[in-house]
């Protein structure tokens, strides 16, 4: 997907439900609350970040989102959206 149709599709993305296993038990949310109100904290190793599938590189002062890891089903709904536009 290129940046301008990322751009466009975001919050719809954001909106996606999503469901994580905290301590066993399985937690429904959205990514845009995930992004606000965290459930876990991020994992950082040097220049490098992950939050709930969220990969971000720091480049000078700034992080970047380099990539999203998510489901399939999500991605797939996403590449056929984006095919039919």
């Amino acid at each position: 997907m290129d940046r301008t149709r990322f751009v466009n599709l975001i919050g719809e993305f954001l909106q996606d439900e999503v469901y994580l296993i905290i301590n066993d038990e399985l937690v429904t949310s959205t990514y845009r609350d995930l992004m606000i109100k965290p459930i876990d904290k991020p994992e950082i190793d040097g220049d490098a970040a992950t939050l709930h599938g969220f990969h971000f590189v720091r480049r000078e002062q700034h992080w970047k989102l380099k990539h999203i890891t998510t489901y399939v089903h999500v991605v797939e709904r996403f590449s056929h959206e984006v095919e039919n536009e």
